[in-house]
């Protein structure tokens, strides 16, 4: 779920984003529900320029026979030019009761490029409910474009803390492209 590049704007770091969602699928292949499932995000190397935006953990209470869970995490990245183009390793694990615990292929690295300025990039709306509760499932939707002719890279995030929501499924449509989809937090910039 995670394409690894993160960033800040090329031309200002205090303008556009600065935090990413880095991310794994967890599925059960198994014929029984798996109860207890923990989501791990764990660092293997350090930088003082990205960090954990929220908690290391995730949690879900079971994972169906077959089914699938997505576990988020948000990275930060401090607004400061000395960041670009530094990186810091990292995996994720899954464990759930009575079954050996799963890691991500290691290494995996985040890097830190300078994004192509995001000043044509406008989010038009963000709706949903403003109070929400534990157990609940809510939805949000978040319109945005760039400029006619402008930038193949929209970076537009919901920056919802792990430690409250579980994102539990993305629904992505695209004007140009006409017709494109995507059920991920992010898509191919190529397409």
């Amino acid at each position: 779920m995670t394409w690894d590049i993160i960033g800040l704007d090329s031309n200002n770091v205090s303008a556009g984003p600065n935090s990413f969602q880095a991310g794994s699928r967890v599925c059960n292949p198994g014929p029984a529900t798996l109860n207890n499932v923990v989501g791990s995000f764990v660092w293997d190397s350090s930088n003082i320029y990205i960090n954990l935006g929220g908690s290391a953990t995730n949690r879900a209470r079971f994972l169906a026979a077959g089914a699938c869970i997505d576990f988020s995490y948000p990275v930060a990245v401090t607004r400061t030019s000395a960041a670009y183009n530094t990186t810091r390793r990292y995996h994720m694990t899954a464990s759930a009761d009575g079954v050996a615990a799963v890691s991500t292929p290691t290494p995996r690295e985040l890097y830190v490029e300078k994004l192509i300025s995001q000043g044509r990039n406008t989010v038009t709306s963000i709706t949903g409910p403003s109070a929400v509760t534990v157990g609940q499932t809510y939805q949000y939707t978040l319109v945005a474009s760039t400029a006619t002719q402008g930038y193949e890279q929209l970076e537009a995030f919901l920056d919802l803390p792990n430690v409250v929501f579980q994102v539990v499924s993305i629904q992505t449509t695209y004007s140009a492209p006409s017709g494109a989809t995507n059920d991920k937090f992010y898509a191919d910039g190529c397409g």
